[in-house]
């Protein structure tokens, strides 16, 4: 089963990772425990986009989500 990890877990990947794990492992810990989701087509693409975000933002400097300001004409 592939799943979208929502937090870092060791040995397995870090946050926004899709990762391939075995269903009773995602079904009895990951997904009950909040620690996965169940990765579909939509979610991968956006947990992809996410974690590019959060990357340029480590090498930046400045904190994800945080935008540029615009100059105004």
């Amino acid at each position: 089963m592939k799943v979208i990890l929502i937090d870092e877990i060791r040995g397995l990947g870090s946050r926004g990772d899709v990762v391939t794990v075995k269903d009773g492992y995602a079904r009895n810990f990951l997904l009950p425990k909040q620690l996965a989701r169940e990765a579909t087509p939509g979610q991968s693409e956006v947990s992809r986009a996410g974690a590019q975000e959060v990357g340029t933002a480590r090498r930046s400097g400045k904190s994800p989500g945080a935008r540029r300001k615009q100059p105004t004409a």
